[in-house]
């Protein structure tokens, strides 16, 4: 989300204008996409391997998306990144009700959200990361 705000200057950047609107959509879609499906893999290989690959995609989305020389190859970032996005929400709500007893999962899932606070600002983020480069 912290280039939620960027993504005009990302579009410039790409000569992509007309197609800004798809960066934030391709992700979503995505997401949309994985989500059926997280339950049953990481019943069948595991919570944890399962998390690994989307920590890694993530990891390759980030890379597609700041080498980027054109619209292409940064909207497959942006698709890799968002089914990675949707296999991460799923798995670490589902680990937390899985560990914690049933009287705690409340406040323990509160406390989750409560977690992503510090990022609330991404607009204000998204445009000190693009006073700089949006690539870094």
């Amino acid at each position: 989300m912290f280039l939620a705000t960027c993504f005009t200057i990302i579009a410039f950047d790409l000569d992509a204008l007309d197609q800004a609107v798809w960066f934030t959509i391709s992700a979503y879609i995505a997401q949309g996409a994985v989500a059926p499906f997280v339950g049953s893999l990481s019943d069948l290989f595991g919570r944890r391997g399962i998390l690994l690959i989307s920590l890694a995609m993530k990891v390759i989305a980030c890379i597609f998306m700041g080498v980027a020389p054109n619209v292409g190859l940064f909207m497959v970032g942006q698709v890799i990144s968002g089914a990675a996005l949707g296999i991460q929400e799923l798995i670490v709500v589902a680990a937390a009700t899985e560990i914690v007893p049933v009287n705690r999962r409340g406040l323990v899932i509160g406390y989750i959200l409560v977690g992503f606070m510090p990022f609330a600002p991404g607009a204000l983020y998204g445009q000190l990361i693009a006073s700089h480069s949006w690539r870094w």
